[in-house]
């Protein structure tokens, strides 16, 4: 074996060295530049994770107070359906009570207007009755005057002579009588007792006209009052068909809020089911972190292990190194009287 071709063996095993130290430094620069970026990389990942995290706290937090919010405000707004239901009740009790209440003064009118016609006929026919009774009492009054009169006539008339005989002397005898009044106090007795009677019938129809102005009085004021209340019972009906309406438009709309935190409540329940679901991606997360830091730590210690053989190899390729230059300086050496002899 020549030594050139040794120490051309040797040299090419040295280059070889040489690269496959450079080649296997370059693969520990570039594993550790690749584990500084794994260290950075999962360092922002656990920031995001941990951020991510935070904000699910956040988001929770958040769910429970529009949940607790959202819970109380179904309760009141279920408290004021109901309120609102209990007041459309009553507001329509109301107007069926103003209504049937409008129907009572009507026919109470009605009756009093029926009742002043009667009374006002009743009256009128009390007045003519007083007219002719006190017509009757006039014409009995002069009826009595006129037998007063007569009376009184036949009293101034001088007593009527009556002749009796001749005395003892023969002279003649009268009896002097006064004149009859028997037919004419009999007239006066009829006048004053039918005068006392048409007074009798005046003062009775007096009474009855007296009676009659009452009941139309009071039929007019029950008329009057029936047409008062009936103006009241008209603002009572509006009154209540106003507020019938406001509680109708009031249930409405008590009723939309009620369907809109139904709504609510449903959304928020399907913002919990997100909620589970972004909880289980943090776990997943965090796991993942976990692994991650796992695998890192195997990868720093497969590092550490690698930059021990590095050092170990090179230790050795130095060696090898010298070993291989001593080799090559001999065989030159050796090589070189061989040279010269020729």
């Amino acid at each position: 074996m020549q030594p050139r071709w040794l120490v051309s063996q040797l040299e090419e095993l040295d280059y070889q060295t040489d690269y496959q130290m450079e080649l296997a430094s370059s693969l520990v620069f570039e594993t550790q530049q690749l584990y500084a970026i794994t260290q950075n990389f999962l360092e922002l990942a656990k920031a995001d994770v941990f951020a991510v995290h935070e904000l699910y706290e956040t988001l929770v937090m958040n769910y429970e107070a529009a949940l607790e919010h959202a819970h109380m405000r179904n309760t009141r707004v279920a408290h004021q359906v109901e309120f609102a239901t209990n007041t459309l009740n009553h507001s329509e009790q109301s107007l069926e009570e103003s209504r049937d209440l409008q129907a009572f003064w009507h026919n109470q009118e009605h009756k009093a207007d029926v009742w002043l016609s009667s009374a006002n006929t009743h009256l009128h026919r009390c007045t003519a009755q007083r007219v002719e009774a006190e017509s009757k009492l006039a014409s009995a009054q002069a009826e009595l005057a006129r037998a007063q009169s007569a009376l009184n006539h036949v009293r101034s008339l001088p007593p009527r002579k009556i002749y009796r005989g001749r005395d003892r002397n023969g002279n003649d005898l009268y009896d002097y009588e006064p004149v009859s009044t028997y037919q004419e106090e009999a007239r006066v007795s009829r006048a004053q007792s039918s005068v006392s009677q048409r007074h009798g019938e005046v003062n009775s129809a007096l009474s009855a006209e007296s009676a009659a102005r009452i009941e139309v009085t009071r039929a007019t004021t029950q008329l009057n009052g029936s047409r008062y209340a009936i103006k009241d019972a008209d603002n009572a009906t509006h009154l209540a068909e106003q507020a019938r309406e406001v509680a109708t438009h009031t249930k409405r709309e008590s009723q939309y809020s009620q369907s809109y935190s139904k709504e609510c409540l449903e959304t928020l329940e399907k913002i919990n089911l997100l909620l589970i679901a972004f909880k289980e991606t943090c776990e997943q997360q965090t796991s993942l972190i976990g692994t991650l830091s796992t695998d890192t730590n195997d990868a720093f210690l497969y590092l550490k292990s690698l930059e021990g053989q590095q050092e170990s190899l090179q230790d050795q390729a130095f060696s090898l190194k010298y070993t291989l230059q001593d080799k090559v300086s001999l065989l030159l050496s050796y090589d070189q009287p061989l040279a010269m002899a020729g």
